[in-house]
């Protein structure tokens, strides 16, 4: 999971230091790739054309590798942070950084280091594509250290909320939380420019998708969904969407363009429904990982 390649927008490049360049997300963005012309992603990373994992994928909940019961809630542990800034990656994306939290998976604690966005959304369900997908995005505690060498992603789909002029002024008083945090990290207003960074005054709480991330969810080993493409990804995607308002994919658009998402790639992918791990997926928890927590296993 990983979307942006930052997959983060840029993700994390296997050459670099691992970790070792985190705080400065912007000096891993490249310029060699686009959303406009997908055919040059190869000569970024062959994996991104070569891969067998690649994300992201339509979940066609006909056809499941099982069903579980596992709760991702459960295994997030998210509170506010503080002193949180967003920047333009590129006009590739928007991505948020910060402490966040952790997500405790069979293999240790991951720690949700930052978050982005696409529009439109990159993964489907059953074939609908959403007006829009925000990656929540874990790397793997070890220790003190952090490590690229595995990560989970957290999808949450985005459906516009249809706009009713009798009621506007109600609305502006019972704002979903969702939107009210989007709202607060800039999403309704006029985005930073290409390479400028903002801070975020307000505390940032992912918590305000709980209702999401409560409910039913899909998961599956994939790739970040920008170059490298690195197939190191632990998916998990709610199928509850959240709510974002017109005006914020209008600003969106404004500023990285009606597109930012790489199409749904070829290959089967065993997907489970509300289950946290697949047979072989994980390894042993390192040495001195935190393992508090950990379900699913």
């Amino acid at each position: 999971m990983l979307s942006v390649a930052l997959g983060v927008l840029v993700a994390i490049n296997p050459a670099l230091p691992a970790f070792a360049k985190y705080k400065d997300r912007k000096d891993i963005q490249t310029t060699l790739w686009s959303y406009d012309d997908f055919s040059v992603w190869k000569n970024v990373s062959p994996i991104c054309v070569a891969g067998t994992k690649q994300s992201p994928i339509d979940v066609e909940s006909s056809q499941l590798f099982g069903i579980s019961a596992d709760k991702l809630g459960r295994a997030i542990s998210y509170h506010p942070a503080k002193d949180v800034e967003g920047f333009n990656a590129n006009n590739k994306t928007y991505q948020v950084q910060g402490n966040f939290g952790t997500l405790a998976l069979p293999d240790g604690e991951y720690a949700a280091k930052q978050f982005h966005l696409h529009f439109p959304a990159e993964h489907t369900i059953d074939g609908k594509l959403y007006d829009g997908e925000l990656h929540i995005v874990h790397f793997r505690q070890d220790s003190a250290n952090y490590t690229g060498v595995s990560i989970a992603v957290v999808a949450v789909m985005l459906e516009t909320i249809p706009e009713n002029p009798v009621f506007k002024f109600f609305e502006e008083l019972v704002r979903p939380q969702e939107v009210e945090m989007l709202r607060e990290i800039g999403l309704e207003a006029k985005l930073p420019e290409n390479g400028k960074t903002v801070a975020i005054k307000a505390p940032t709480d992912l918590n305000v998708f709980r209702k999401e991330l409560d409910g039913k969810f899909y998961h599956y080993k994939g790739s970040l969904t920008t170059p490298p493409c690195s197939e190191n990804v632990h998916w998990y995607i709610a199928e509850k969407p959240a709510p974002v308002t017109k005006q914020m994919v209008e600003s969106w658009i404004k500023t990285f363009g009606p597109n930012t998402a790489r199409p749904i790639q070829n290959g089967k992918r065993k997907v489970v429904e509300s289950g946290l791990s697949l047979p072989g997926e994980f390894t042993a928890p390192a040495a001195g990982a935190n393992q508090s927590k950990v379900y699913g296993s």
